[in-house]
């Protein structure tokens, strides 16, 4: 018998990976993520900061700040 698409224990590391990031990709998420990079790069744009700047605020500034 064939293993099921949903049985991952027969799958290898490199499948199994690759169905994570489908899976991601197909998640509302990734476009929240991509959403607030875009945002935050043309804030930098606008502001005339480069890219270091925006590196830097995404770092210490953005929204998963755990300090």
């Amino acid at each position: 018998m064939p293993p099921s698409a949903t049985d991952l224990s027969q799958r290898s590391a490199i499948a199994v990976t690759f169905a994570g990031f489908r899976a991601a990709w197909r998640s509302v998420l990734v476009y929240v993520v991509i959403g607030s990079y875009v945002g935050i790069g043309a804030l930098t744009h606008d502001f005339g900061f480069g890219l270091g700047w925006a590196v830097a605020s995404t770092r210490w500034y953005g929204p998963d700040r755990r300090r």
